[in-house]
C-alpha cells in the first residue's frame, strides 16, 4: 500500500477525489464537439447577418448616390472610336 500525504485515508481520499477528476475531464471531452458545433453555427449566422447588412447599406448608398448624380443633367460626350 502506498502513502499518499499523511495517513492512509488521504490517500483513499486522493485516489477518490483523481478518480472524480478523471471522470469529470471525459465528460468534459464528451460535451466539447457539441459547444464547438453550437460556437460555429453562431458564429456563421452572425457573419452572414454582418455581411448581409453591409451589403444592404452600401446597396442603398449606391442608390442614392446615382440618383443624385441622375437627377441632374448629364453631359454625356460621345467619342469617335
Amino acid at each position: 500500500m502506498k502513502y499518499c500525504g499523511l495517513s492512509i485515508i488521504n490517500c483513499k481520499q486522493q485516489k477518490i477525489v483523481l478518480a472524480c477528476m478523471m471522470e469529470n475531464m471525459s465528460q468534459t471531452k464528451i460535451n466539447q464537439p457539441r459547444i464547438n458545433l453550437v460556437a460555429g453555427t453562431i458564429l456563421i449566422v452572425v457573419t452572414l447577418l454582418v455581411g448581409l447588412t453591409v451589403f444592404v447599406v452600401m446597396q442603398r448608398h449606391s442608390e442614392m448616390l446615382l440618383s443624385k448624380a441622375c437627377s441632374r443633367p448629364c453631359k454625356v460626350e460621345s467619342s469617335n472610336l
